[in-house]
């Protein structure tokens, strides 16, 4: 019976999942996008005049101005998406399960707008080749390390703790 709820349970999140991707991934680019474009202002950044839905005007201080969209696969919702599934094939929903996904999560979301932010910033300094080079290289390895961080930050919250056993000494004997 168990083998059973278990195959449901991988199957409905394995159907769900792309659903709900499907259905919000929108949404979330568009809080995305006008939260980075405000996020970048308000470090002082001018250069940044105007969002249109999913995408952001940049004017670099000594370049032409470009616009930047914020494409599904740049979007924090994937990675997020995928601690959630992975969490909610644990065994017993609980306080501290939903408590390590929400740490992740949130990583995960903090971690994406460092990413997106600083290739706006390059952006804003050195155009837009530099900013597809920056976005495509750094971001990269920043995107492993936020969704990587993400993931190990829920298991060392939903993991028990264990107790150290104690190390055996070894006593030595005197042999007279």
């Amino acid at each position: 019976m168990r083998r059973f709820r278990v195959g449901w349970r991988v199957l409905f999140v394995v159907a769900v999942t792309p659903l709900v991707y499907v259905a919000i991934q929108y949404p979330v680019r568009l809080w995305e996008t006008i939260a980075t474009a405000n996020i970048v202002r308000d470090l002082g950044f001018r250069g940044v005049p105007m969002v249109l839905q999913t995408s952001i005007l940049l004017v670099p201080y000594h370049h032409g101005a470009f616009w930047v969209t914020l494409t599904p696969s740049c979007s924090a919702l994937a990675p997020a998406l995928a601690i959630t599934c992975l969490a909610s094939m644990m065994p017993r929903a609980s306080a501290r399960r939903f408590l390590a996904v929400g740490g992740a999560v949130v990583a995960v979301v903090v971690g994406n707008f460092l990413r997106i932010c600083s290739s706006v910033v390059v952006g804003l300094y050195a155009g837009k080749s530099s900013l597809v080079l920056f976005h495509d290289w750094v971001g990269s390895m920043i995107g492993f390390a936020f969704t990587l961080g993400g993931f190990v930050l829920m298991l060392w919250i939903m993991l028990p703790a264990r107790a150290s056993a104690p190390i055996p000494s070894v006593v030595a004997e005197d042999a007279q």
